[in-house]
């Protein structure tokens, strides 16, 4: 059975994903093929043949790893995960925005903050699935572990910070580095999604992304321990305007910062969504009877 979809050429956008796979002169798979549902690995099979765990066919598998041959159950999980990443990250940026600019924080904005913080967390890690057909590779991925265990200290610092009596200050800017870390580490991840869609333009505004919003949360914890040092200080009068200009750019910067990290992990979500549809359907056609078909 073979898909509609083409196969990426080296001049398309989709060179950069692994090819199909190699066969011996028998038409058997001659290399390391882990099957996209179950993990087996299918070397030495007949292309035509059944994968013995699981009875994917071993064609679907030996299909280049564009994500609409991927297993769709697993393509479910990463976008659910990008939904959850969108809605929190949106709920976020409006807290943000009224915290900055229309009222004061207080405990209902530093909760909110502290359950969009496990919203992330949660999403990082169903972003991070491990592809079943990759899985040797991807379980042993540094970008996974690092997403996974830096959102998950980032909310367990959250917490801490709201719950912790007297309030530890430090704990919400180690929230804030561990956010930063988790957040460079999970665009790496998405990265590679939007490079198995295939979609390089994406791909490259994925990147640019992965180190403006980190950067603008180190600088946001490092402007909170500024704060922290200085505020019972007495201001010098000169300096005052280049300290509220200062702090004016850093706001507005930091607000441009989440915009675009809304953005594009959107912008992801939407380029998957069709491709879950393909892969479907490829998995629907693939394991239909032959007396169906």
């Amino acid at each position: 059975m073979t898909s509609d979809a083409p196969n990426p050429t080296p001049s398309s956008p989709g060179a950069n994903t692994a090819p199909d796979a190699a066969l011996d002169d028998a038409g058997n798979i001659a290399e390391d093929v882990t099957c996209r549902r179950c993990g087996y690995n299918l070397r030495g099979l007949p292309r035509e043949a059944l994968c013995p765990e699981c009875a994917t066919p071993a064609a679907l598998s030996a299909r280049s790893d564009l994500l609409r041959y991927t297993d769709p159950r697993w393509l479910e999980k990463v976008l659910l995960g990008l939904r959850v990443a969108v809605i929190a990250a949106a709920v976020g940026l409006t807290t943000f925005f009224a915290r900055t600019f229309l009222i004061r924080g207080g405990l209902a904005s530093t909760l909110i903050d502290a359950l969009v913080s496990v919203a992330l967390a949660w999403a990082g890690w169903l972003v991070t699935t491990p592809d079943p057909g990759r899985s040797e590779l991807e379980r042993a991925e540094t970008a996974r572990k690092v997403t996974r265990t830096a959102l998950t200290a980032g909310a367990c610092l959250h917490w801490l910070f709201l719950f912790a009596t007297p309030p530890v200050p430090i704990a919400l800017v180690a929230a804030g580095l561990a956010d930063a870390v988790g957040e460079f580490a999970k665009f790496n991840c998405l990265r590679r999604l939007a490079l198995r869609v295939p979609d390089e333009p994406l791909a490259r505004r994925i990147r640019i992304v992965k180190w403006v919003f980190p950067s603008a949360l180190v600088v946001k914890s490092l402007a909170l321990v500024a704060f922290a040092l200085f505020a019972s200080r007495p201001v010098v009068p000169s300096r005052a305007t280049g300290f509220i200009v200062a702090g004016l750019a850093g706001l507005f910067g930091m607000f441009f910062a989440y915009v675009w990290w809304v953005q594009v992990q959107y912008m992801l979500q939407r380029a998957i969504d069709p491709q879950l549809a393909l892969a479907r359907r490829t998995y629907a056609l693939a394991t239909m009877p032959s007396s169906a078909a």
